[in-house]
Parts: structure tokens; sequence; C-alpha cells
């Protein structure tokens, strides 16, 4: 792997979104976002490429009926090539498993493996859209990469989900220089709750971060998506017309719009006082 090349095709790739989808603890309901959402675009035409962080056996793979042999750890170890690890979903969509060892390196702090964003400049025929499932930790790609990503931030609209959410945030702005994210959230019951939520994440982003944040919607509290999860398949797959399924478009279509933020408002207590919890 020339990874001064790489970088040249990234840069080249003037049209390729990279979309790192975090979350600041586990159970946010970040992969099955990647999940839906990389089959709602695909749906729509464009060319998707999803990397799975491997650190579950319950990954983005798994979750669009895929079998993952190969990951880019035998890639490194010069077992196959990169195009043996890439797996073809029936639903159009292609995914490239990080595997647990590189995502354990893409964590320590020895010098960091190949980023991952150079990586998907290698993969033919060229993603249009490169969805990535990363933990919140290090984001694993190149500073080029990090330039051109959409970073979405996933949580539930519990205080500790949005607390853990505004932390990771303030890392990822502090250490690596990230100014602006879009928020996803997850299993709400009702729609104007979310858009509460946003709001004072926005403002309190703003005030006390300096980083711009914008509302990229929400996902109902939908039984048809637990079905949808225990088959393994996405739920825009499997219950097209649940609530679940329509929203999932309606973020997909809207991801393919960058951004769309929410108007400035008055910040609530709870996010000032969380703003205040974080300033450490």
């Amino acid at each position: 792997m020339d990874q001064a090349e790489g970088l040249r095709r990234l840069v080249g790739a003037g049209s390729m979104q990279i979309i790192p989808v975090m979350s600041g603890g586990r159970g946010a309901g970040k992969t099955t976002a990647v999940a839906n959402i990389a089959s709602a675009l695909s749906g729509m035409g464009r060319d998707v490429l999803v990397i799975d962080d491997g650190s579950s056996a319950h990954g983005v793979c798994e979750s669009l009926g895929m079998q993952a042999r190969r990951c880019l750890t035998d890639v490194m170890a010069g077992r196959c090539s990169l195009e043996d690890v890439i797996v073809q979903g029936q639903n159009g969509v292609r995914a490239l498993p990080m595997g647990t060892r590189y995502r354990a390196m893409t964590e320590g702090s020895s010098s960091l493996p190949v980023p991952l964003d150079v990586w998907a400049s290698q993969v033919h025929p060229a993603p249009d859209v490169v969805l990535v499932d990363l933990p919140g930790g290090k984001p694993a790609l190149s500073q080029e990469g990090l330039r051109k990503s959409e970073v979405v931030i996933a949580m539930l609209p519990g205080s500790e989900s949005i607390m853990s959410g505004y932390a990771l945030m303030k890392r990822l702005s502090r250490d690596h220089g990230i100014s602006r994210f879009h928020v996803l959230i997850n299993r709400l019951a009702r729609s104007e709750d979310g858009e509460d939520i946003a709001r004072n994440v926005i403002d309190t982003a703003a005030e006390f971060l300096g980083v711009e944040v914008s509302y990229m919607g929400f996902i109902p509290d939908d039984a048809r998506l637990v079905q949808a999860v225990r088959l393994s398949q996405p739920v825009v797959e499997a219950y097209p017309v649940s609530a679940a399924s329509r929203q999932f478009k309606r973020v997909a279509e809207g991801l393919l719009r960058w951004p769309a933020s929410l108007r400035p408002g008055e910040t609530g207590n709870f996010m000032r006082q969380l703003a205040m919890g974080c300033a450490g």
C-alpha cells in the first residue's frame, strides 16, 4: 500500500462523501443507523461503501445480512488483496470489514496504520458515499479525510447519552480540530422532542465549544426496527413502509443536502450545566 498514492487519489475524489458515524457510548444505535442509511442511499442509486469497525459480532456486516470472512488485517499481513476483503451485499451496498486487530491499532499509542479513508480511496469502482461505523475514540482517518468528512454523532434522548455525545464532540474538536458535526437521535417517542434536544445541543456546542452542529433528524422508537435487527436485515429492506424505514429514508435524503441546521435558540438549563461539567 502506497499511502502517498492513496492520499493523492483521496484528494482527487472530490465527489466522495466520507461520513464517520460515532457515539459517546454503546447502545446509541450507530451501527443500525449506518446499515439503514447505507441501504436507503443505495436504493437512491448511490454507490455506498460501509466500513465495519469490527468491535462486535453484531456489526454492520451482520446488520446488512453479509458474512465477512476476511478483514483489513489480512490485507496488511499480505494474506489477500483489498478486493478479496470487500463484501458485496444483495442490496448493492459494499462493506469493508476493519477487523478487531486493526481497530485495536487505531486506539493504541502506536502510529496509526493506513487510515480508513486511504483504504476507501483504493476501492474500485470508487464509492459515492463512505459510511464509517466508528467507536467513540480516534477517528482513524487521515488529516485530509477529516477535512473532507461530515461527522455524525448518534445519541439517544436520555441525559446520559446526550452527555456522552456532547463530551465526544468536545474531544474530537479539541484533539482533531473537527469543527462541524451532525446529530442523529435514535429511538425517539415524539419528533418535537428531537428538535428540542438538537436545538439545545446546537446552542451549547456553539457557545462552549465554538463548533457548528446541525440536526440530521430522528429515528422513531419502532418495533419493526427491532424485528429487522433480529432478521439481520435493514428495516428499510425488511419493512419498507414502517415508520422507522420512512424516517431513515428522509435522513438519507437530507444527508445528500448537508447541512440542515436548526435556527439558534435559547440554551436549556440542562445543556448549560452539561457544558460547564464538561469544561475540563
